[in-house]
């Protein structure tokens, strides 16, 4: 998958940019008919019904980072956002075009 990453930015409000629906803020998570799923390190937090993966993943010795990079949809793609060092700590939101 596709991936734009922005360090120091776990804070940052993030919109759909094909439809501008905030699905990410202070104020929680929200969807749109283009979101694939939300993400942090610790699980996913919201899966679009009827993408066809499990969401009680076991990662072995993968991050949730690199398991949602593995992920192919077409026309899509994810932003990674992460917390200053030196957590690290990272939240994830992919969109389709459909």
């Amino acid at each position: 998958m596709q991936k734009i990453e922005l360090q120091n930015r776990i804070d940052l409000e993030i919109f759909c940019p094909f439809c501008g629906t905030k699905v990410r803020s202070d104020e929680g998570l929200k969807t749109c008919e283009h979101v694939l799923y939300h993400a942090s390190d610790y699980s996913f937090e919201y899966v679009k019904i009827g993408i066809g993966f499990d969401t009680d993943v076991d990662l072995g010795e993968s991050s949730m980072d690199e398991y949602t990079d593995a992920l192919e949809f077409e026309n899509s793609f994810k932003i990674a956002v992460y917390d200053p060092p030196p957590s690290l700590f990272g939240g994830y939101v992919a969109f389709q075009k459909v």
